[in-house]
C-alpha cells in the first residue's frame, strides 16, 4: 500500500513524516530499528530511547493510488512536511529531493495561459511549494493541461524546443476570449501590462487583477 505516514511522540508532539511504496512494512522497519537502537535517524532514536515506545504512535496520512510514480509520492510527502514547522519534525532534510529523484530536480518554468514565463524553478518540488499544492503529476507538465485553472508547467528543455507548440495551446483553449488580447506579462519589470491597442491602461503586479481589468476593458469596448 503506497502512501504517506507519520510517527509521533505524544509527549513532545514532534513527528517524523515519511513515504513508502509499502507504508505498513516501512513503519514496522522503523520500530524494529528503534527497538534495537539502530535507527539511522539519531534525533528520532534518542527521543525514542528517552520517552520509550509507549509514547510513540504512527498514523497513515494518505493512501496513494498504486499507479502513482515515486516522484509524485515524494511531492505529496513534501506537501505534508511543508505544512509543519520544520523545527518540530524529526526529519533531517526539509527538502525530500535531497534523498534522490532526478525528475523532481529538472529545471522548470511556470507559465500563464498565454505562454509567458511567470517564474523559473529548479525543480517540480519548488513549483509545488510555490503554488501550495502537493502534486504535479507527469500528466500535468509538458502538456496543454491547465494547473489550478491558470497555469501550465513545462521543463526548460521542452520550452526551448517547443515554444511554437506552447503558444498554440493558448490559441486552442482561449481563441474566443478577447480579453487575453488586452494584457501581457513583461519579463523586465515582472509586471502585467493591460492595454488598449497602443495605449497602456494599467500596470499591475498579479495576473488575477490583469484579467479582471482586461475583461472590464472588453466590456467597455463592446458597448461602443
Amino acid at each position: 500500500m503506497k502512501g504517506i505516514y507519520s510517527i509521533k511522540n505524544n509527549i513532545t508532539g514532534r513527528i517524523y513524516i515519511g513515504s513508502s511504496n509499502d507504508i505498513l512494512k516501512r513503519i514496522k522497519q522503523h520500530f524494529n530499528n528503534l527497538r534495537k537502537n539502530k535507527h539511522p535517524n539519531k534525533l528520532l532514536q534518542n527521543s525514542f530511547n528517552k520517552h520509550l515506545e509507549s509514547s510513540f504512535n504512527y498514523e497513515i496520512l494518505q493512501i496513494c493510488d498504486e499507479n502513482i510514480t515515486q516522484d509524485e509520492i515524494l511531492q505529496i510527502e513534501q506537501f505534508y512536511i511543508n505544512k509543519h514547522d520544520f523545527n518540530k519534525l524529526y526529519n533531517l532534510n526539509q527538502d525530500v529531493t535531497k534523498n534522490g529523484s532526478d525528475i523532481l530536480k529538472i529545471e522548470c518554468y511556470l507559465l500563464n495561459l498565454k505562454g509567458d514565463i511567470l517564474n523559473k524553478f529548479k525543480s517540480l518540488m519548488e513549483i509545488s511549494k510555490y503554488l501550495n499544492t502537493y502534486q504535479i503529476s507527469s500528466k500535468l507538465y509538458n502538456t496543454e493541461k491547465i494547473l489550478l485553472k491558470q497555469y501550465r508547467v513545462v521543463t526548460k528543455d521542452f520550452y526551448e524546443n517547443n515554444l511554437e507548440l506552447i503558444l498554440s495551446w493558448k490559441i486552442n483553449v482561449y481563441k474566443k476570449d478577447d480579453y487575453l488580447n488586452h494584457y501581457k506579462f513583461d519579463e523586465i519589470s515582472r509586471k502585467f501590462i493591460v492595454f488598449d491597442g497602443d495605449n497602456i491602461s494599467a500596470i499591475v503586479n498579479d495576473e488575477k487583477t490583469a484579467i479582471k481589468l482586461s475583461k472590464f476593458l472588453v466590456e467597455i469596448l463592446n458597448e461602443k
